[in-house]
């Protein structure tokens, strides 16, 4: 076989690439004798065309939450693609007929989506209180990759949640499962092995590919997986869980074992916190009330800090007597008790848990014996009622009125001299009858009553 330009086809092998051409080739029988004859190279069918064809796909949780920035490969040699805002990936004029692997993967802000509420929703899981009903959950709550949710998947995400891992040792953040598969068992996603990646033997035409993305150690799915659809915190305006302690005065050098109280531990799950020594070492915790040992805590001399996630599979009740735990510090020098320590979420984010799904603001504060709510009268109440307030100080004392979701209802604030006052309050000043929470605010000091008002 003889092309155009008068080259040897290689091995007599008509190719795509001659197509359009007048090939000139000889034919020789048994006895030696020969002709020449032509051949016009024609792809009528088109099969041999070579066609540029696109890959695009989506990427989102499976509760359609879309993932930006999601790293997106191809195979050697190919361009890479990031998911937007929207999930959206894109591959575009890509040559047909080759075989590809689309392959999808993020490994970056591990805390993302992660708290104490998903241990201890993993923790309910694993003692049978309530299962996991979807397979992605199991996924994401196999922190060690051991394709199985155990004791050790809880001790590794804690270590993560008390800042003793910046990442995962075993896993990355996200995994992503082609979204087109479908699980064999709910309760065993590990049943059959699911695609992480997808394969295509020959790209002969456009295809789109979607992905479902897990968040690795996020089992309520409030990971912020977009710029758009950022969580808008909106805790400051619900009702706190605040630990309370009483104010007191150090020396330095004195080792001292601080009781920490609530004035409001009701229906809680759990919390955690960043505890930090401002004016003393920290040493330690206790535990009182609350089973608070080395597994749920981590102390870190370089930082003086005092990490805690603490979590219960039942909802806790303590009333505002009850010692939960003692703060263990040694004073640097002569100070407050109130200079000694703050919370804060400069390593572990400072949060509560209310039932097992709402988050709440978690505080800490001081409290003076001179400041205080003596009585509420009558309470509940209808109509009318008094609350006497004492300050041991003269100045400004502030009282706010809250109902159970936390919105402010009410503030009366005004300038008292040391002693008892009496405030009057009266049922029009209130919007809606129910519960509702006091705080009596004065000099950076809080304390607090319930009262109820009858419909």
């Amino acid at each position: 076989l003889i092309d155009e330009a008068g080259n040897h086809i290689t091995d007599n092998i008509i190719t795509a690439e001659h197509i359009g051409q007048r090939v000139r080739f000889r034919i020789t029988n048994q006895c030696g004798n020969s002709c020449w004859g032509y051949i016009n190279v024609e792809d009528r069918n088109g099969n041999c065309s070579q066609q540029n064809v696109s890959i695009v796909g989506n990427i989102s949780t499976e509760s359609y939450q879309t993932i930006e920035a999601v790293y997106v490969e191809m195979s050697v040699d190919m361009p890479l693609s990031y998911t937007d805002e929207d999930g959206n990936y894109a591959f575009g004029d890509m040559p047909s007929g080759g075989a590809y692997q689309v392959i999808p993967s993020k490994n970056d802000d591990p805390k993302n989506g992660i708290s104490t509420l998903d241990l201890i929703l993993i923790q309910r899981h694993i003692l049978g209180v309530k299962k996991f009903d979807s397979p992605y959950q199991y996924i994401a709550a196999d922190i060690d990759r051991s394709s199985q949710v155990d004791g050790v998947d809880l001790i590794e995400l804690r270590k993560l949640i008390l800042g003793i891992y910046d990442d995962f040792p075993d896993n990355e953040s996200w995994r992503f499962i082609d979204d087109a598969f479908e699980f064999a068992q709910i309760e065993n996603p590990w049943a059959s092995v699911f695609p992480e990646l997808y394969t295509i033997s020959t790209l002969d035409t456009d295809m789109e590919i979607d992905f479902i993305g897990v968040k690795v150690g996020d089992i309520n799915g409030d990971v912020e997986a977009n710029r758009l659809d950022a969580v808008i915190d909106s805790r400051s305006s619900r009702w706190p869980l605040v630990f309370r302690y009483d104010e007191g005065s150090a020396s330095k050098g004195e080792v001292l074992s601080i009781p920490i109280y609530a004035s409001n531990y009701e229906q809680v799950s759990g919390w955690q916190g960043t505890f930090m020594g401002t004016g003393a070492k920290l040493l330690g915790i206790e535990s009182r009330a609350l089973d608070i040992g080395n597994k749920v805590c981590h102390l870190d001399d370089v930082s003086n800090s005092l990490t805690v996630s603490y979590g219960s599979v039942e909802l806790e009740e303590f009333d505002e007597s009850t010692v939960l735990f003692e703060l263990i510090v040694a004073a640097t020098g002569v100070s407050p008790y109130s200079e000694l320590i703050e919370l804060n979420s400069s390593i572990t984010a400072s949060e509560g848990y209310r039932s097992f799904d709402q988050i709440v603001n978690l505080e800490l504060e001081a409290k003076a014996t001179g400041l205080q709510i003596d009585f509420i009268k009558p309470n509940p109440w209808k109509t009318v009622t008094d609350i006497e307030i004492t300050l041991d100080k003269a100045g400004r004392a502030r009282l706010e009125f809250y109902d159970v979701s936390g919105r402010l209802v009410l503030v009366k604030s005004d300038e008292y001299e040391v002693g008892s006052h009496t405030i009057r309050l009266w049922r029009e000043e209130f919007p809606a009858a129910g519960m509702l929470y006091v705080k009596l605010i004065s000099g950076g000091i809080t304390t607090e009553k319930k009262m109820i008002l009858l419909d």
